[in-house]
This record gives structure tokens, C-alpha cells and sequence, in this order.
């Protein structure tokens, strides 16, 4: 495991959030979801990954992939219902968390950086600084003794 699998599934998350598509790979086992992702993400990227890696398919799963060798392009799940929830900046940020090879996936602190996020943090720097005091919103756990 590591935090790299995890930005594999903010990915995921934000694809199915950005198409209105849920779950975005549709898979009814193992080999349904390698052909899914194999078809959006191209074979070209995924040889590499198995060369780099050492890795390798039994005959059956190779024969079994899609023969697309180029990523596929996200206007193709563009639709009047997602449209405006899509732009160039959400598109390559997901190229950079929907990779192969986990090291050469974007981390968490990166990606908080893209433009992608540029008007969330622009609208946090506009907002003027609040004193929380957490009692007038929380009960305690404990009450306090009667005196």
C-alpha cells in the first residue's frame, strides 16, 4: 500500500463526480475493470508500466485488452447534463492522478497546488478571519458537575 493508491481513488471519485457516471468503471470482475481502465488510459502507458516493473499478463488477459494504444480523450464522456461541470484544469488533473505507475502519479500536496483548485483558495483568502470557539457549538462530552 501507499498514499499514491489512494490518489488512484481520488481520481475515480472525481471523474464519477466531473461525468456524472457512478461508478465510473462499470466492472463486473478483475478482468471487466483491467479492460475498462486498459480502454481509457491506452495500452501504449500500460506496456511501459509492465516492462518497467517487470510485470506480465497471462495469454487469456492480453488477449482480453482493448487494442486502443492511445489515452482516451474526456470530451468523449462530455454530455449537456456534465459540461459545465468540466474544464481543461479538471482534465489534466486527472491525467495526473489517473496513471499506471503510482510514482508517477501526482501526490496530495501537489495536487492541493493545481490550478484546478485556484478559485478554492482564492475564495479562503477572501474570507476574513473567524474566532471558533468550539463550546458554542459543541456540547461537551462530559457535563460539567453541578456546584
Amino acid at each position: 500500500y501507499s498514499p499514491k493508491l489512494d490518489m488512484w481513488a481520488v481520481g475515480v471519485s472525481m471523474a464519477s463526480l466531473l461525468f456524472q457516471r457512478y461508478p465510473f468503471f462499470n466492472s463486473k470482475d478483475d478482468q471487466d475493470q483491467l479492460e475498462n481502465v486498459v480502454l481509457l488510459l491506452g495500452t501504449v502507458d500500460f506496456d511501459d508500466f509492465l516492462r518497467r516493473y517487470e510485470l506480465s499478463l497471462s495469454e487469456e488477459q492480453s488477449k482480453a485488452l482493448p487494442e486502443e494504444p492511445h489515452r482516451q480523450p474526456w470530451t468523449d464522456f462530455l454530455d449537456e447534463e456534465n459540461a459545465h461541470l468540466n474544464n481543461a484544469d479538471a482534465w489534466n488533473l486527472l491525467d495526473h492522478l489517473l496513471r499506471y505507475d503510482p510514482q508517477e502519479r501526482i501526490d496530495a500536496e501537489t495536487a492541493m497546488k493545481h490550478p484546478y483548485f485556484a478559485p478554492i483558495r482564492e475564495c479562503w483568502l477572501n474570507i476574513p478571519e473567524v474566532q471558533w470557539d468550539p463550546s458554542q457549538y459543541v456540547p461537551p462530552i462530559f457535563p460539567r458537575e453541578q456546584t
